[in-house]
């Protein structure tokens, strides 16, 4: 297997990928009023995130799956992001698309 990853160690890490864009999208579905400040702020980066490339696709960036953007942290480290996304990539199962401000995103196939 590329990435020199164990099956489990695969499983475990496309489960907390699967818990990073969950909790990103629960959190962008509340209406405005439910949303606390921190929330909000983290809503409105989401939005500055999306370009029309990336209109109507999942997606998420490094900040949402390392935890840097005050979700939960779905990977340990920035390497292990990428490993992951080279093995994703190489199955099909997700794809990038870079776009303005060095954002990198990893859009759901």
């Amino acid at each position: 297997m590329k990435g020199r990853f164990t099956l489990a160690a695969i499983n475990k890490l496309v489960d907390g990928f699967n818990k990073a864009i969950a909790s990103k999208y629960e959190l962008l579905a509340l209406p405005k009023s439910r949303l606390k400040e921190a929330q909000w702020k983290r809503v409105a980066a989401y939005h500055t995130q999306e370009t029309a490339e990336t209109k109507r696709l999942s997606f998420v960036v490094d900040a949402d799956l390392t935890g840097k953007s005050g979700g939960g942290a779905a990977f340990e480290s920035s390497r292990v992001v990428t490993q992951f996304v080279v093995v994703m990539r190489h199955c099909g199962r997700i794809r990038e698309i870079r776009g303005p401000e060095r954002i990198v995103r990893y859009v759901v196939v």
